[in-house]
């Protein structure tokens, strides 16, 4: 797992705001990968595959079928993602979307897909969903 990304999904929990992971991944795949990293308990039966809509990212599809199950209008929602192609899906979906730079892809790329901020890291996330939720 990327360093703090259990702690996120902790303080989003205690804080009651819903939580799930929307990728280009088959649901398979993701409950595997996030078995291995110890985080499938945080976000169990909140997955959704972009292999599972009609089109993957960076079509909106997935973001606005996550939204939708999670009962939050996409405009309420903030999304995570460390990919151009997941960047663009979510600002097309309408959310607000925070580019994680800590993964494969460089900052100015996630930028240029539309990410209106930056995170290089966890503590960075939670910071910024923080600012976002008016604390």
């Amino acid at each position: 797992a990327i360093d703090g990304a259990a702690a996120s999904l902790a303080a989003l929990d205690a804080a009651g705001l819903p939580t799930c992971v929307a990728s280009n991944s088959t649901v398979p795949q993701m409950e595997y990968t996030l078995g291995l990293t110890g985080l499938l308990p945080l976000v169990q039966g909140r997955l959704f595959s972009g292999q599972d809509g009609s089109r993957p990212k960076p079509d909106p599809d997935v973001y606005l079928r996550a939204a939708a199950a999670m009962g939050v209008p996409p405009a309420d929602a903030v999304a995570v993602d460390d990919s151009p192609a997941g960047v663009a899906a979510a600002v097309a979906a309408g959310m607000h979307v925070i580019g994680f730079s800590g993964g494969l892809h460089p900052a100015d790329r996630l930028l240029a897909a539309g990410a209106h901020a930056l995170a290089p890291d966890h503590t960075e996330v939670q910071r910024l969903l923080h600012r976002l939720a008016g604390n």
